[in-house]
């Protein structure tokens, strides 16, 4: 008579039949580099947001699969590792995402604010040179000129491309970009006036972004080496400046070296009336912030620079002097700020103050529906 087996045999030395599952190796692998990647590259884990997603699914399916049959899959540790590395990832992503883009927030307005003080720093070293006056091509209260940048590229020298806009017949009378463009063609750096934040192509308009507007600097010379003598389009312009010409064609004195810390000479890009979404109003704040604010900071405010070349970003659009409103004229004509509003709009406004407080309105104004001036 045979003996029968013993049945004392420990567990860990008998052979198991189950095989280590694949996917939960799989799983296992693709959490751990997922969650060192966002620890090592914060941006590029931000990016990656879907497959997160996928290996926490990937994983469950592994362990609900060696569940059901834990006699012939082995590999739950696994399984188990790879969702608990996936919950720290989402957990990551919920803590990275909101600091990213408050940094990048952050990020663009540090730009504009650097390039606004150059541009205006720029300019002041121009009046220095003019009679304490900033760059100011001839007076056109007809021209469109005031609000839509054409170019022309007719010299090969700096100095006529400057010379002709005094003389007839006048190139880019009431430009108010031409008053700006002078600062290149003495020299200035055309790519300050885009925010490298905020680069990027004209795509259909969103909310808060203004890249869907710049296509990128523009170009000082054509092919032939000709200066132009303006922006060649509105797709290179990031920001608004004070109209400097008074009803009588003469240049206002708000537009002079003048130091003045309540005097706003440059912002963040203006806005049309009645476009955006939302809908800016401009004349008051019934719409929030984001109904008077520019576009370029996510319609959360806008960067203003004034005579004594400081920046400040502002939640509101009153800071001229005497709380003057920069996306608006004050009455027409305007001897200054009073209780009447009205917005900037494509013709030029009607301005006469001799003295301060000055009535300060930004040009140009973008249309925040086409990415228009």
């Amino acid at each position: 008579m045979s003996n029968p087996p013993p049945n004392n045999i420990l567990d860990y030395a008998s052979r198991s039949t189950a095989r280590l599952s694949r996917l939960a190796i799989v799983s296992f692998v693709l959490a751990v580099v997922l969650v060192l990647t966002i620890c090592v590259s914060p941006i590029l884990g931000i990016v990656l947001v879907l497959p997160p997603f996928f290996a926490f699914f990937l994983a469950l399916f592994a362990n609900h699969r060696i569940n059901r049959n834990p006699a012939k899959l082995a590999g739950k540790g696994y399984a188990v590792a790879a969702l608990t590395f996936n919950v720290c990832t989402f957990l990551l992503l919920l803590v990275l995402v909101p600091s990213f883009a408050n940094a990048r927030a952050l990020g663009g307005r540090s730009s504009c604010a650097a390039n606004l003080r150059g541009i205006v720093n720029s300019m002041v070293i121009y009046a220095a040179a003019n009679s304490e006056h900033f760059p100011a091509v001839t007076y056109a209260p007809y021209s469109p000129a005031l609000n839509n940048p054409t170019a022309a590229a007719s010299y090969a020298n700096p100095t006529d491309t400057i010379n002709a806009y005094f003389r007839p017949p006048y190139p880019q009378a009431g430009s108010v970009t031409a008053n700006l463009w002078l600062l290149v063609l003495e020299g200035l750096s055309p790519g300050l006036f885009i925010s490298v934040s905020e680069y990027g192509s004209l795509t259909a308009p969103s909310r808060g972004t203004m890249d869907r507007y710049v296509t990128g600097p523009p170009k000082k010379q054509d092919r032939r080496g000709n200066y132009y003598d303006n922006f060649q389009n509105d797709k290179q312009l990031s920001y608004s400046f004070a109209y400097p010409w008074k009803a009588d064609g003469t240049v206002g004195n708000w537009w002079r070296n003048t130091s003045d810390a309540s005097i706003p000479i440059g912002s963040d890009m203006a806005p049309e009336y009645g476009t955006g979404r939302p809908r800016r109003i401009l004349t008051n704040n019934s719409a929030g912030t984001a109904g008077w604010s520019s576009s370029n900071h996510g319609d959360d405010g806008q960067d203003v620079v004034f005579g004594d070349v400081h920046v400040d970003y502002v939640k509101v659009p009153t800071v001229g002097t005497s709380n003057d409103n920069i996306w608006t004229t004050w009455a027409n004509p305007s001897i200054g700020p009073s209780s009447t509003d009205i917005p900037a709009d494509k013709m030029p406004p009607n301005l006469t103050a001799d003295e301060p407080p000055y009535d300060t309105v930004m040009y140009p104004i973008r249309n925040l529906d086409t990415g228009r001036f």
